[in-house]
């Protein structure tokens, strides 16, 4: 097993001639040190008897050195082998009493069990004697049934099941005379062994006999028709109705969790702030204190837990000694009970309440301290390792977010839905168009073609079709006659089209329809 480094954290005080030595941020308990480790101040060692708590430790003898105030100190581990060894010459001092020996003398076989007879002396006896409890030479029903063995020798024993009042009972041959039985020993029934009846209930009418629980004594009940009659609370241990049988304190009574409300007597045991406690008196609403304090006039620490993770620390949480909790991207551990006492500032390492544990890197990421769930993260400035609030993501970016289809060239995204997107085909063409600045260059990318000569004017489609309009100025009777209109561009057929003109830009005018054709 690879060797434990010495520990050092914290500080410590001692006065000369007294073995009691006081630690200020230190964690003993939590560091696992033991009787038979070695503090060590310069040149100077002792042996440690006791520890205490993670402030407080007993040196197995009184300090020779000087006073020591806030002192930096060093605690070396025993080594494991020399714990066991150790430990094995104790154990085997405190069996040096013939126990080993007499134990080695016996010769095991199935189903048998050591015994001790006397010091120093054992023996084997059957597991059936154990786990049958009573045993007889015969068992019977009734009384008539035993009669069939009145003429068995002294010491024959019968058990009868029902002596004639539902009871049982064991009779014994007191000599070889026919039928010379002993008085019976009952078992069971009123006059026998104990009925227990489970926790005292104030709805439940006892017997005389009867055994019940109650405030974690036992109690027999003194006389029949007891209803609604509870035994007394304790140091009284009997009343009209009741008489103490077995006091409480003879055995823990475990209570589970803590409550304020809840009546504990003394030797009761709890779960508290993670670590077990007994009760020394009766108390209701007195908590057992804080860690590293570990008695009041109402309870006794019995076994101190081991610390938890509580996640990220936070003011108003109560923390117990060897809690763990996240502060400013580092890693602490509680030094003691405490609440609303935050760990410091790096580069400062502990305080009175929380001691390092792993401190964040240098260079990493940070962001923050308050933000908004789903808000988008920017970086702070340029060449920075720090994020800021980008603000809220909008329903369109979140529908890119869940855009759909495989992204290949000429693919263009398309909202399809409130919060969704897709992909929709992208060509060439459709290229050409998109780079285009103005209306007339888009025309030209699509392929119309469009010109004038003099007063004449046309637009060419990408299909083909030929659109031609100009103007001139004359009249014409109704009925009769015509205007020339020259066109920029001949048709290559001699159909008709028709033509509307105006007089000039005016509102009002005479208007004629006709037909022209191909110059």
């Amino acid at each position: 097993m690879a060797i434990k480094p010495d520990h050092e954290a914290g500080t410590v005080s001692i006065t000369n001639g007294t073995n009691t030595l006081s630690g200020v941020n230190t964690f003993w308990v939590l560091a696992k040190i033991q009787k038979g480790d070695t503090f060590k101040v310069k040149n100077l060692d002792a042996i440690i008897e006791e520890v205490v708590s993670n402030t407080e430790i007993i040196l197995k003898e009184a300090w020779t050195g000087g006073n020591l105030t806030a002192s930096p100190y060093a605690i070396r581990y025993q080594p494991d082998g020399s714990r066991f060894a150790g430990a094995y010459v104790e154990i085997r001092e405190l069996l040096a009493n013939g126990n080993l020996t007499a134990f080695a003398a016996l010769v095991g076989a199935l189903d048998l069990i050591p015994i001790f007879t006397g010091a120093g002396a054992l023996t084997l006896i059957p597991k059936n004697d154990l786990i049958q409890g009573v045993q007889t030479d015969e068992n019977v029903e009734t009384l008539a049934e035993r009669a069939a063995f009145d003429g068995e020798a002294k010491g024959f024993s019968v058990l009868v099941a029902d002596v004639g009042d539902g009871r049982s009972a064991i009779y014994f041959k007191l000599s070889s005379t026919s039928g010379d039985w002993s008085d019976p020993a009952y078992l069971t029934g009123a006059n026998g062994s104990f009925q227990s009846e489970g926790d005292w209930l104030a709805a439940t009418t006892y017997e005389i006999g009867k055994v019940v629980f109650y405030q974690g004594s036992s109690w027999i009940s003194l006389q029949d028709t007891n209803l609604n009659h509870a035994p007394p609370t304790l140091p009284t241990t009997s009343n009209v109705w009741w008489t103490i049988l077995a006091k409480a304190g003879s055995s823990f009574i475990y209570r589970g969790n803590y409550a304020p409300a809840a009546a504990y007597i003394k030797d009761d045991v709890v779960t508290n702030q993670g670590s077990i406690w007994i009760a020394l008196q009766a108390t209701t609403g007195n908590p057992p204190p804080l860690l590293p304090t570990t008695s009041n006039a109402q309870w006794q620490l019995m076994i101190q837990g081991t610390g938890t993770y509580r996640g990220d620390y936070a003011a108003g949480t109560q923390y117990r000694a060897g809690d763990m909790a996240l502060f400013n991207n580092s890693t602490w551990i509680a030094l003691q009970s405490t609440i609303g006492n935050s760990p410091p500032a790096l580069p400062t390492t502990s305080n009175a309440y929380w001691g390092l544990i792993a401190a964040k890197g240098t260079g990493d990421v940070s962001g923050p301290a308050t933000n908004a769930d789903g808000n988008l993260a920017l970086w702070n400035g340029a060449n920075s390792k720090t994020l800021k609030d980008g603000g809220v993501i909008t329903a369109a970016a979140l529908a890119l977010a869940n855009l759909t289809g495989t992204p290949v060239a000429d693919r263009l995204p398309y909202l399809n839905g409130a919060s969704s997107a897709a992909l929709a085909t992208l060509s060439s063409f459709a290229r050409t168009i998109l780079d285009d600045t103005t209306g007339n260059a888009m025309a030209v990318t699509m392929g119309f073609v469009q010109s004038s000569v003099g007063s004449s004017f046309y637009v060419r489609l990408p299909g083909g079709l030929l659109v031609q309009w100009g103007s001139t100025v004359g009249t014409t009777a109704g009925g009769g006659g015509g205007i020339n209109v020259a066109l920029a561009q001949s048709y290559t057929t001699s159909a008709s089209w028709s033509l509307s003109a105006m007089n000039g830009e005016q509102a009002s005018g005479p208007i004629l329809f006709g037909r022209i054709h191909t110059r």
